[in-house]
């Protein structure tokens, strides 16, 4: 069996020593019958150094070798982030454990999250996620291509056709870490300081201070907002639709108002009673509702909204503008709600 370390070239400041990034090559997709050709792990020492490690079995016979000593190195790890893993590099993992008879009650110790599943809103496709995020493979074998070089390198041992595959999994660790970063950066957007607020024609437009410098850059466009990073930068745009619209605020419970015709004019009952029966009108709850013209957002989610919600005649909730901190916050609550829930 081969082990092979070396350093990691993007900076992932916000990744733990208890995290990692997991990604396998097998000799095919069925964890009973095909057996792991390589196990490859991004992670960061307690000094800060990011290093990938490769555990690479160099005739199938070290497969059970392969898997005791990544459980045993692995101890300390509390989380890994993969592509997929969930529905295959975990299963498949776990089946070889059962089929070498090794405890494979030792995965429970760990929390596995898939990026795949975290990013589904963005792009359920991985080549489209590298690709937003200007990620180039410089493998371009296939699964079946890699499978077939592995059989040649156990036959031949001819270095440049390990150094084929092993490139190919550096390319899945490196695309994993970009991967990792979006969905940290974006999942804690909560946490960043609003830098300033524009209001530019039909936009409103949040910058946000980041912590760390961007690795990559990128474009997220949906419904709702508009998302720009550029790499090197630490702060990180966000733009939303403002239009201007005639919406109704309705207000509840409609028990507690009176239409009041005189003055074309809803009251609260608190109010009403001082009004004479004749001149005051129960509502219905269709027509309990203020209108107002103005500049609105549409959101995507009602959830922790604490300012007025107005909507429009196909029941779309919007909020109205204003140019102060709670309507920032609540954004950012958008895009989270938007990608995550």
């Amino acid at each position: 069996m081969l082990l092979i370390e070396k350093p990691y070239p993007y900076p992932l400041v916000s990744m733990s020593p208890s995290e990692g990034l997991i990604d396998i090559e097998t000799t095919g997709l069925i964890g009973r019958r095909d057996t792991l050709i390589s196990l490859g792990i991004t992670y960061k020492e307690t000094t800060g150094t990011l290093l990938y490690r490769q555990w690479v079995a160099e005739k199938q016979s070290e497969e059970k070798e392969l898997l005791l000593a990544f459980l045993e190195w692995a101890k300390s790890f509390k989380t890994f982030y993969s592509y997929n893993g969930n529905s295959f590099d975990w299963p498949f993992i776990r089946a070889r454990l059962i089929y070498h008879a090794i405890e494979d009650t030792l995965l429970e110790n760990y929390r596995f999250l898939d990026l795949k599943k975290l990013l589904k809103k963005i792009s359920p496709i991985r080549q489209e996620l590298e690709k937003l995020l200007g990620f180039t493979r410089q493998s371009t074998l296939t699964g079946k291509e890699l499978v077939k070089l592995y059989t040649l390198y156990e036959k031949t041992h001819v270095a440049n056709y390990l150094k084929l595959l092993l490139d190919h999994q550096k390319d899945e660790l490196l695309s994993l870490g970009l991967l990792y970063a979006l969905y940290q950066l974006l999942s804690h957007l909560e946490e960043t300081t609003i830098s300033s607020t524009e209001k530019q024609d039909d936009f409103i437009i949040l910058f946000l201070e980041l912590r760390e410098q961007l690795i990559s850059t990128f474009y997220i466009n949906s419904p709702y907002f508009y998302i720009e990073g550029k790499s090197g930068q630490n702060r990180l745009l966000l733009r939303f639709k403002c239009q201007t619209l005639l919406l109704y605020h309705y207000l509840s419970p409609a028990k507690d108002y009176y239409f009041i015709p005189s003055q074309n004019q809803l009251i609260h009952k608190s109010i009403a009673q001082f009004i004479p029966a004749e001149m005051k009108q129960k509502v219905k709850k269709d027509a309990c509702y203020l209108t107002k013209t103005s500049s609105f957002l549409p959101l995507c989610t009602t959830q922790k909204c604490s300012l007025p919600l107005w909507q429009d005649q196909k029941g779309h909730f919007y909020v109205e503008y204003t140019p102060d901190a709670i309507l920032g916050a609540l954004l950012i609550k958008q895009v989270y709600f938007y990608l995550f829930l």
